[in-house]
């Protein structure tokens, strides 16, 4: 009876053998294709020359919308070369609008500061305020020095967070309303969104037609103060509402808005990698796609293997910024397991390169897990078919936290 068991545990260990052999030959085929059309990133610095991003330069010209995505909040290396394909697409690409995944209003402080109407950068919520940050914003007020008002470039927030800014921000461009809309604009400044009551929206919707009539307006044009009532009204159209998909959709919106106030036509659009996705996540339209269809869209996402990153963590029932380690993964349903394994430590692969290589044809457009860490730690993976969503893929193997 014995000897039946043998031979099945035998069989059994001979087919797992070839199947791992199978499946080492497989790697060792994509390895090897990777290898051949990957690019090395001569620096991760935003200073120096731009020659290992000449590339670029003929599939940067077709395109009027470029997304710059980010694996996470919180790896110092990719605020820093997000940094230089700003300063790259700035000086070289003549690209003027950035759009941050940020608070629009929080951003025009920021504006204001690279464009001279400011001495000191305020802090605002929902920007990335942080060391490297700050490099790129010196850098930005440096540029647009010596810079006529048309050629200077601009930076704009891509969606509104809660609001207080907004409604304080109508109360001050239009000192003439009527104290029934101070009366309510002046209630939605200063009261948390989970206190509003369906009451305050229906008469906040009631002041819009004396607000779209206001004339006299102090320190901001006409198409602004409108985009700040186009804004606030899409903000209370969709108040308390569960469904994901409306903040893309919003921030898409207000991309279109920023491309018709430039004067060439261009944006950066910079955010989570998530949002500048050409394809659904979680079954969700992204504001990548939106743009792609609209516009000659080009992505560039980053990446990386393992480190430290800065996210939010519970502690004792409240929220707090923290360093996470993320171990090296160890697994071939993991894209970065195979990054990891490549030769040079940080590169460039440009993802429709797949075309001319069957192997890297299939690997890409199959889905496996990519690392899509956000301001949480979790989750630190999602599952999806690489090449559909992004176009290159900025790959830096060791993240610290910024």
């Amino acid at each position: 009876m014995r000897l039946p068991k043998l031979w099945i545990l035998a069989a059994f260990a001979l087919l797992l053998s070839h199947s791992n052999s199978y499946a080492q030959q497989q790697d060792a085929g994509i390895l090897e294709a990777l290898n051949r059309v990957i690019r090395p990133v001569e620096t991760l610095e935003p200073e120096g020359s731009f020659s290992d991003l000449n590339f670029l330069d003929e599939v940067i010209a077709s395109k009027n919308v470029i997304g710059l995505g980010e694996v996470t909040h919180g790896t110092a290396e990719v605020f820093r070369y997000k940094d230089r394909l700003i300063r790259y697409l700035v000086t070289k690409h003549s690209f003027k609008a950035i759009g941050f995944e940020s608070d629009f209003i929080a951003v025009e402080h920021l504006d204001n500061y690279i464009n001279h109407v400011a001495d000191t950068i305020k802090v605002a919520g929902g920007f990335p305020l942080n060391d490297h940050t700050r490099v790129m914003l010196s850098w930005l007020r440096s540029y647009n020095m010596d810079k006529s008002a048309a050629d200077r470039v601009h930076l704009y927030g891509l969606e509104l967070r809660g609001f207080y800014s907004i409604s304080a921000r109508i109360l001050a461009a239009a000192p003439d309303l009527s104290a029934a809309d101070k009366q309510i604009l002046q209630k939605f400044a200063r009261t948390d969104y989970y206190a509003l009551t369906k009451s305050d929206i229906s008469k906040l919707k009631a002041s819009f037609p004396s607000l779209r009539a206001e004339q006299r307006l102090n320190l901001v044009s006409p198409a602004v103060f409108s985009h700040y009532l186009d804004m606030l009204s899409d903000a209370i159209e969709h108040f308390g509402t569960t469904y994901a998909g409306v903040r893309d959709e919003a921030m898409a919106r207000n991309a279109n808005w920023m491309l018709e106030q430039t004067k060439n036509k261009k944006l950066i659009v910079w955010a989570h990698n998530g949002h500048v996705s050409k394809a659904p996540l979680f079954r969700i339209k992204k504001m990548g796609q939106y743009l792609a269809e609209a516009h000659d869209y080009y992505v560039v996402a980053t990446d990386f293997s393992a480190g430290d990153v800065l996210v939010s963590v519970k502690d004792q029932g409240r929220n707090k910024l923290q360093a996470v380690h993320y171990p090296k993964p160890d697994s071939r349903k993991i894209y970065e397991y195979y990054f990891e394994q490549l030769r040079y430590e940080n590169f460039f692969l440009n993802l429709n390169a797949r075309e001319q290589m069957p192997a890297l044809k299939t690997f890409f457009e199959q889905p496996l897990n990519m690392r899509m860490i956000g301001s949480t730690a979790t989750p630190a993976y999602v599952k999806l078919a690489m090449a559909k969503h992004f176009d290159l893929i900025v790959f830096i193997k060791k993240s610290t936290a910024s």
